[in-house]
């Protein structure tokens, strides 16, 4: 048989593998020519790089759907307290920078630029407890000191430093970081309950993987975990611990928990001074629950249906120990006042110490709403004090509007939505609106799930929101965070 020289023929020992055979695709791909050839609209080598970048990211959101809840909210309160970290790094270089050009010659450190402020204080009390005698200044005045402080934060990162032998400094940080991670579940628990109660009538607190609720819910706890003032979760300060007592506190009532709930109010009060507010929810959602179970007795009497009295006796009856729970929440509030009582010997100890923080005396009195049309002047003496009151007056009722709106009332269980009423009323009628006001707004972190449910469906939406706050983290420590803390003043 003859063979042409168009076709020649090789043993099979000689012959040439294709380096595009479909047996071997690696090895096409490596070895195509084409791959890196010009083709319409750019280079297919960024094209293929891109497509990689694309395959990587979806591989990553492959597993991180696969991964349980709770590493799912730990991989996203990470990054946050990380980026926390970075922000107080960057900035306290800058005032590093700043110090040394002025020559004071004082160089914190990181663990030191985490320990201002607040978080000095609470060293205070570690070391020094609480004075049995206020200081008072020749006009009148009670001079700042420990008792406008609550004992929570540093008996428990003292007992930690003592235990362990580490710094103050570092263990009061190391308690706020972790307590955050536990806080970060509890909303995250708190978020998928109230997405179920709003499709359910339910307050469940599971969702599948597949689940649009768990998915809202992780982006909810982002934004709060990226938010402007939650870079403070990464310091000395007693943030992490209140507001986890506090979320804790909302989810075991929403459970009907009443019994586990009373020690958890306990150190939320110890913590911040939350007490009024905490015994408003606990007072209100007690009246919410008896008129619930009045209209359950009512409606369920059939034929014989039970009358006004009666139901209402044993609406009151079935919430009998959530009514005890309640009043010990409102005895709670008065706690720390009355340790500074007994101390001190003066009644009015913490209330003398929290009027001189101004620069006033008791004998002036308390100022009561009008602080914040009289002190937001101070920050805009530009504004006719009419013109404050008015900014404030539409601030106060736009947020009520909104809360109290159709899609918030569906979306927040009532045991939420009461708490971020409760806790706003009581910022209208005792805060003194300063720089800290955006810090204490942190507790009403329900409003996360409701800002994110405004974009449940734009993923750019989302993706904003978090950097939106993640900027804000920059800006907000490199405003306040400019200065040396308490400790360079003489202060007893």
């Amino acid at each position: 048989m003859s063979e042409s020289l168009d076709s020649p023929t090789y043993g099979e020992a000689e012959k040439p593998r294709d380096p595009i055979s479909p047996l071997n695709p690696r090895r096409a791909e490596r070895f195509n020519p084409t791959r890196f050839t010009l083709h319409t609209g750019g280079f297919s080598f960024f094209d293929s790089l891109g497509t990689s970048a694309t395959a990587a990211l979806r591989r990553v959101a492959h597993r991180f759907a696969a991964l349980p809840a709770w590493a799912q909210v730990l991989s996203i309160w990470a990054p946050s307290r990380l980026w926390g970290f970075i922000v107080f790094w960057v900035v306290g270089m800058q005032q590093v920078a700043g110090q040394q050009k002025i020559g004071d010659g004082h160089v914190p450190t990181l663990l030191e630029y985490l320990g201002w402020w607040d978080a000095e204080w609470y060293e205070r009390i570690y070391k020094n407890g609480y004075p049995v005698q206020l200081p008072i200044y020749d006009n009148g005045v009670v001079g700042h000191n420990t008792w406008a402080f609550l004992p929570a934060q540093p008996t428990i990162a003292g007992f930690i430093a003592d235990t362990t032998g580490i710094p103050f400094a570092l263990s009061t940080v190391m308690l706020s970081v972790v307590v955050s991670f536990a806080l970060a579940w509890v909303i995250y628990l708190l978020f998928v309950g109230c997405l179920n109660w709003r499709e359910h009538g339910v307050f469940e607190i599971r969702a599948s993987q597949e689940s649009p609720h768990r998915s809202l819910a992780l982006w909810s706890v982002a934004a709060y975990g990226f938010c402007g003032p939650a870079v403070i979760f990464g310091t000395g300060y007693a943030e992490s611990l209140t507001i986890f007592a506090i979320a804790l506190f909302i989810l075991l009532l929403a459970y009907d928990r009443y019994l586990w709930a009373i020690p958890v109010a306990f150190l939320a009060t110890q913590s911040r001074p939350v007490g009024v507010p905490l015994g408003a929810l606990a007072g209100i959602w007690w009246l919410y629950c008896v008129t619930s179970e009045y209209r359950v007795r009512r409606a369920a009497g059939g034929s014989s249906p039970l009358s006004a009295g009666q139901a209402l006796m044993g609406a009151f009856a079935a919430r009998s120990l959530h009514l005890i729970s309640a009043l010990i929440v409102c005895f709670f509030a008065l706690g720390h006042a009355l340790h500074a009582a007994i101390a001190t010997g003066r009644i009015d100890a913490y209330l003398a110490t929290e009027i001189g923080w101004s620069g006033r005396t008791v004998d002036d009195g308390q100022h009561y709403v009008v602080q914040w049309v009289t002190n937001l002047n101070t920050y805009l003496p530009q504004w006719n004090m009419w013109a404050v009151a008015l900014l404030v007056a539409v601030g106060f009722f736009a947020y009520f509007c909104w809360i109290f709106s159709r899609s918030t009332r569906s979306l927040l269980h009532p045991v939420m939505l009461i708490w971020c009423a409760a806790y706003m009323v009581y910022l209208g009628v005792f805060w003194l609106p300063q720089t800290s006001t955006f810090r204490i707004l942190l507790p009403l972190f329900p409003l996360a799930l409701v800002l994110m449910s405004y974009g449940k469906d734009s993923r750019a939406y989302r993706w904003l929101l978090v950097f939106f706050g993640l900027v804000l983290q920059m800006i907000w420590v490199g405003w306040l965070w400019h200065s040396h803390g308490p400790g360079d003043l003489n202060i007893p």
